[in-house]
């Protein structure tokens, strides 16, 4: 199982304004030109996908501890995106991690694992001892993740859980 997330060397943006073309020709000099155009494109974005499979991995190659919690937080997003807007329900899931102070995160969503710097960013929701934000963690901190005992759907097959305690 692959991640679907990437280093930030290994990113295109292929929304930039340089990947539109205006495809209204009148000329067939204009339609050579952004047929031109249209190959370089696909050029980069063949590239640029070459690039970041082989970032991903010599990453799983160099550091494969850190590239288990990665693939871990990739099966957790895949989940994510299957809730209604994109967040866990709140006192659905919670992350474990092994830091100082506190140690459990009521998970919102995951923005984002950046393998440049083995750190990942969560939105978590508040609760008695947290306000809701965002938290970086480094990936080796990451302990596991949870669902507590008392089910509630998610809006897909998957039954996610709730907490007893109130959020």
């Amino acid at each position: 199982m692959q991640p679907r997330f990437t280093p930030e060397s290994a990113i295109t943006d292929m929304n930039s304004s340089k990947h539109t073309t205006d495809h209204n020709h009148d000329t067939p000099g204009d339609s050579d030109a952004a047929a031109a155009e249209q190959a370089q494109i696909l050029r980069e974005q063949i590239t640029a996908e070459l690039h970041q499979q082989l970032a991903l991995e010599r990453f799983q190659k160099e550091q494969p501890e850190l590239w288990l919690q990665a693939s871990r937080l990739g099966a957790l997003m895949e989940l994510q995106e299957q809730c209604q807007d994109a967040h866990f329900p709140p006192g659905s899931c919670f992350l474990y991690a092994a830091v100082p102070v506190y140690q459990c995160f009521p998970l919102r969503r995951i923005l984002n694992v950046d393998l440049d710097t083995c750190q990942t960013q969560l939105e978590i929701y508040g609760d008695g001892d947290l306000e809701e934000g965002t938290v970086t963690l480094p990936l080796e901190a990451i302990s596991w993740h949870g669902f507590p005992k008392d089910a509630i759907p998610l809006h897909f097959p998957y039954s996610g859980f709730t907490t007893s305690r109130p959020l």
